[in-house]
């Protein structure tokens, strides 16, 4: 396999000179803690192996990085920044008062436990951890905030998970804090030369939560984001996000784009998850991940009226450890998830939500193109395991299985929708001849568990 970081040795090997004496700094500890529940355990060490220097693990116009530099996976973040070469990072947290920030959310039904970490209340004032990823190019960027407030007397490690600005907290004595954050950053991915929070982006993660939330028994496994805040346009603002998930020792969440790689076991864990059913790779693929993955996407879609980024990172398998088996798909970035712009009024209806809906529909952010979204999700994965089997025959296979399955789970709901080509226009048009009054249907037989 190809390495980007061996095409650019000398590139990258001078930049960690340049930076050498401050990475050290701020990253006092590179190992992880034998300690950690399993499940915690396993959810990094899968994230640590999502090849960000490999472009054949990534999405085919990472390809052109082999050619140009400003279309790497990675983009700009410097090769010590990557979440497969660091360890805890010292986090710098700024305690910046409510009434600074120009914009907060909250779920309706917030964890008390997690809302305790990121709000500290002194006198009369109320403030929020503000986090930044400290590489010379933030600090630069950040330093008239890091001059005007001052920095929590908490010190808090960060581990990065698949992405270098999403990280789980810990911390000074390495004890996980139970959630994470996903942070502003001046650097981007694939070219870009920035990746920072923005307001509609958090009203809309806020917003999907209130909505799974609204009924958890029908609810997929995700990772929740219980809060956010914006400091202002120019430098963005965090995401809070529960990991108490990761608790539960019998389960493990295990990124799809790293089941292929070889564990410490000398299996990869689709090699296991296929062993124990007696089955070969590709037909574990064919036979119970793609009908899983699809009955859960047309599940999102009829119960929540939501379509997720069922991408490479953010599609979760979600593991049974005790059984070594599959049990669910769950996905995260909900900042990301597609909302339906259809029917509105069955959504709950607080004012808060309220609020936030109408933020989000100004934003033009409630759609119906969930078609771009099924494509891009299900046909990266397919091509990504197409790649892997090397049958492009496999990789069509599979994708004519995920469209039949998704077809017939439409049809039990919405019998008009009798062709691929009528299933499309019914996901892309929010105001098709039908849709509404099909949707309201469904919602009613929804709520009232009928």
């Amino acid at each position: 396999m190809i390495s980007l970081s061996r095409l650019s040795f000398g590139h990258t090997f001078s930049r960690f000179i340049s930076t050498a004496i401050l990475y050290v700094a701020l990253l006092p500890n590179s190992g992880f803690c034998a300690d950690y529940g399993q499940g915690l355990r396993l959810f990094l060490e899968a994230e640590k192996e999502l090849g960000y220097d490999n472009p054949f693990l990534s999405l085919p116009y990472n390809l052109l990085g082999l050619i140009s530099k400003k279309h790497r996976t990675y983009g700009n973040i410097p090769p010590e920044l990557l979440p497969n070469h660091s360890g805890f990072i010292k986090m710098i947290c700024l305690m910046i008062p409510e009434d600074n920030l120009e914009h907060r959310e909250f779920l309706d039904k917030m964890n008390q436990r997690l809302q305790s970490k990121i709000i500290l209340q002194d006198k009369d004032r109320t403030y929020f951890r503000f986090f930044i990823l400290p590489s010379r190019e933030n600090l630069d960027h950040y330093s008239p905030l890091i001059k005007k407030y001052s920095q929590d007397q908490r010190g808090w490690l960060g581990l990065q998970t698949s992405s270098h600005r999403s990280l789980l907290l810990f911390d000074d004595d390495q004890r996980f804090q139970g959630f994470g954050v996903k942070v502003s950053s001046r650097h981007g991915t694939s070219g870009k030369t920035k990746r920072m929070v923005k307001k509609s982006k958090l009203i809309r993660s806020i917003l999907v939560g209130d909505i799974l939330a609204s009924n958890p028994t029908n609810e997929p496994r995700y990772f929740e984001e219980f809060a956010g805040v914006i400091v202002n346009d120019e430098f963005g603002g965090n995401i809070y996000r529960s990991y108490e998930r990761l608790e539960d020792n019998e389960t493990a969440y295990i990124s799809l784009r790293s089941i292929l790689s070889v564990r410490s076991s000398g299996k990869s864990w689709l090699k296991q998850l296929a062993d124990e059913q007696n089955m070969r790779q590709q037909e574990y693929v064919e036979s119970i991940f793609v009908p899983m993955l699809i009955d859960r996407i047309s599940k999102s879609i009829i119960n929540f009226r939501l379509l997720p980024e069922f991408h490479q990172q953010n599609t979760l398998l979600v593991i049974d450890l005790q059984k070594n088996s599959l049990i669910d798909i769950g996905f995260r970035d909900l900042d990301g998830v597609f909302i339906f712009r259809s029917d509105p009024q069955n959504l709950p209806s607080s004012d808060s939500f309220s609020t936030r809906r109408d933020t989000v529909q100004i934003d033009g952010m409630y759609n119906g193109f969930l078609t771009f979204q099924y494509l891009i999700g299900v046909e990266a994965i397919l091509s990504f395991f197409g790649s892997h089997f090397r049958s492009l025959q496999f990789a069509r296979r599979i994708l004519n299985t995920a469209n039949r399955r998704l077809l017939d789970n439409m049809q039990e709901h919405f019998p008009k929708v009798r062709t691929r080509r009528e299933l499309r226009e019914f996901l892309q048009d929010g105001h098709h001849h039908f849709l509404n009054s099909a949707f309201s249907a469904c919602n009613q037989l929804f709520i009232n568990g009928k």
